[in-house]
């Protein structure tokens, strides 16, 4: 731990210096202000970096090493006092600066809530009854409030504070407090704080000069403010010193030229701090020892043997012996990687032939009872090599063509399963439609009947009767029959024309017409 913090202190001073000689003084605020951040995580995290480089050592050496260090260990009897002071003294600067920063933070609160809050102008304004200088937290400018009332606060100061609003510059005090709480003990860290400040106060008056303000007249209005020796933590208050920088930098030109070759020497100053300060660890290999060294030849050449015997070319079928196998593998499996790419390649071992059908034996006449069923023989492989099976090629095979069939017939049951439910979906539309054709066909029917009222309407004539009543009836159709009823009782035709001012029953006619 103490390794650590040293390392990220000295990383973290080391990019101080090169910002208080190549930056700090150059117009290029917005670049700045990422350096300042960057360079406080960029600390803290080089350390962590590790670099492993591996070393082939006897294994004497390491029963040596391990035997020290752990002699070591066992003569620190007790308590080892360095490193509970150190414990001990960081817990108490931990305690200060942590009490010291929610103390700031609760003072901020208490004047927002007790005092006079006013917004204007998209500004939130809280009016306080001591005369301070304006400054700023988060979205809030805090502002004496006879100064507000009586409007004495000139606009350059009050967009000055808004800048610091606009552009969050609260948020990098804040992150900056937190490390410095956290790292009390580096002194690094509250130079680069004070840094950070002042770069926030270079960016507030870039943005008030841009906006049209005199250079003279708003440098009047800082050294008015600047006579203030008020301190304000965790805000931002336009009265922060040292002013001359201030000043310098206002009337300073941009060179992007210059800004430009400053940046890019940033880039081997990284480099170079990742190699200095990274951690570098060195992994211990144990190296072989003779007789092992002596027996890898020996297991190879074995190999090589039995495996150029089986992969030599031949017109006959070629018989694979188990013990030769079971000695394949056991060979094959104790050789390295290296080894294994070097020697001959493993024989192309067949899969057994399956099994031979049971045979049938017709039998016409049986007198006797059925013979028990025969058990199949069990041949068991106890003295085959589990490794062996595991590490076939043929047996690889085997398993991905298995693998492939059974990936085959999943997506086939997918398949199947997809046609079904689309089959499903068919018979339904099926049913909707057959539903919608019977509807149609009763629409039509009825368009059919109404279109033949239409013309039976069209094409009847009115007939007055002596009765006095009025009767409708085809005039266009061809009648087969025509009878004459009055009464309900039948008259002849000569009966029906000469009937006249007849007040009896109803007088009608009944026509069988034929389709025209």
């Amino acid at each position: 731990m103490l390794i650590y913090l040293l390392k990220a202190s000295c990383c973290l001073a080391i990019l101080w210096a090169f910002y208080k000689l190549f930056l700090e003084s150059e117009k290029m605020h917005h670049s700045k202000r990422a350096y300042l951040l960057g360079s406080v995580v960029f600390s803290a995290l080089v350390p962590a970096i590790t670099f492993t480089t591996y070393v082939e050592v006897s294994p004497t050496d390491i029963a040596i090493a391990s035997t020290s260090w752990n002699e070591t260990l066992v003569a620190e009897d007790g308590i080892p006092l360095l490193p509970l002071l150190s414990w001990s003294l960081y817990v108490l600067g931990f305690s200060f600066f942590g009490f010291r920063f929610f103390r700031n933070l609760y003072q901020i609160r208490q004047k927002i809530r007790g005092n006079l809050y006013q917004y204007r102008n998209g500004n939130h304004f809280v009016l306080l009854s001591e005369t301070v200088v304006p400054h700023t937290f988060l979205k809030y400018i805090f502002i004496a409030k006879d100064d507000f009332n009586k409007d004495r606060v000139p606009e350059s100061v009050i967009l000055h504070e808004k800048v610091h609003i606009q552009q969050k510059h609260t948020y990098d005090i804040l992150f900056i407090e937190v490390m410095c709480w956290l790292f009390w003990f580096n002194p690094i860290l509250f130079l680069v704080k004070r840094e950070i400040r002042l770069n926030h106060e270079f960016l507030a008056d870039e943005a008030v000069l841009e906006k049209g303000y005199s250079t003279p007249s708003y440098q009047k209005t800082l050294l008015k403010y600047g006579e203030s020796h008020t301190n304000l933590a965790l805000s931002h208050s336009i009265h922060f010193k040292p002013l001359k920088k201030r000043f310098a930098l206002m009337k300073k030109q941009k060179s992007t030229t210059n800004n430009l070759f400053k940046g890019v020497l940033i880039i081997p100053l990284i480099g170079f701090l990742i190699v200095a300060f990274s951690t570098k660890t060195v992994a211990q290999i144990q190296k072989s020892t003779s007789k092992e060294q002596k027996e890898v030849p020996a297991i190879v050449k074995e190999y090589n043997k039995l495996a150029k015997a089986y992969n030599a070319p031949t017109d006959k079928p070629r018989v694979f012996k188990r013990s030769d196998m079971e000695s394949l593998w056991k060979l094959y499996n104790q050789m390295t990687d290296e080894q294994k790419k070097n020697a001959e390649p493993f024989p192309n071992i067949p899969p057994p032939p399956p099994p031979a059908p049971p045979q049938v034996i017709e039998v016409e006449e049986i007198q006797q009872d059925p013979p028990k069923p025969v058990k199949p023989q069990v041949i068991k492989a106890e003295n085959i090599p589990q490794d062996a099976t595991s590490a076939s090629p043929s047996h690889e095979l085997l398993m991905k063509e298995k693998r492939a069939i059974e990936r085959q017939i999943a997506s086939k049951t997918v398949q199947g399963r997809l046609v079904k439910e689309q089959a499903q979906a068919l018979e339904e539309q099926k049913v909707v439609l057959g539903q919608q054709l019977e509807q149609v066909q009763d629409q039509r029917k009825a368009l059919e009947k109404a279109k033949y009222l239409a013309k039976v309407e069209k094409n009847s004539a009115k007939l007055a009767v002596p009765d006095g009543r009025m009767h409708n009836f085809p005039t266009q159709i061809k009648a087969t029959k025509i009878e004459y009823y009055l009464d309900g009782e039948s008259v002849t035709q000569e009966e029906f024309d000469g009937i006249t001012g007849n007040n009896g029953g109803p007088l009608y006619i009944k026509v069988d017409e034929s389709d025209e």
